[in-house]
């Protein structure tokens, strides 16, 4: 794009310095959030930046909240942490739900799809 302030290398740079984060990178480079918008809708590279700033993050925070789900142990196994019980659950509600581990259940057709339920007889009706 012509007659641009910033480089796409520079919106790189400061979309992976504040991880994606882009008021703040922003104001890293002096500028309105919907300047580093635009670059990231007019710009491949610095869209990809912005999505793998924002993976690494949740990569991040993801192992955070794994290491205080589980706690740490010694060499002989002993706590030096405890589990974070909330954590593991909030952990088994989001990332295990196909075991099981959940609130409410949804049901759906084929591929996603709606399904038609039929109910027959009722029970307890003399």
């Amino acid at each position: 794009m012509a007659n641009e302030k910033y480089t796409a290398q520079e919106m790189i740079n400061a979309l992976t310095e504040t991880r994606g984060m882009i008021t703040l990178a922003a104001k890293r480079l002096g500028c309105a959030p919907n300047t580093v918008r635009r670059y990231v809708e007019n710009y491949v590279t610095v869209a990809e930046a912005k999505y793998e700033a924002h993976e690494n993050l949740g990569d991040q925070v993801e192992l955070t909240l794994v290491s205080e789900a589980l706690g740490e142990r010694d060499a002989n196994g002993k706590y030096t942490r405890a589990p974070n019980t909330a954590s593991l659950i909030f952990l088994a509600k989001t990332k295990y739900k196909d075991r099981g581990y959940v609130e409410r259940q949804e049901f759906t057709g084929k591929d996603g799809n709606d399904f038609t339920l039929k109910i027959e007889g009722i029970i307890g009706d003399d």
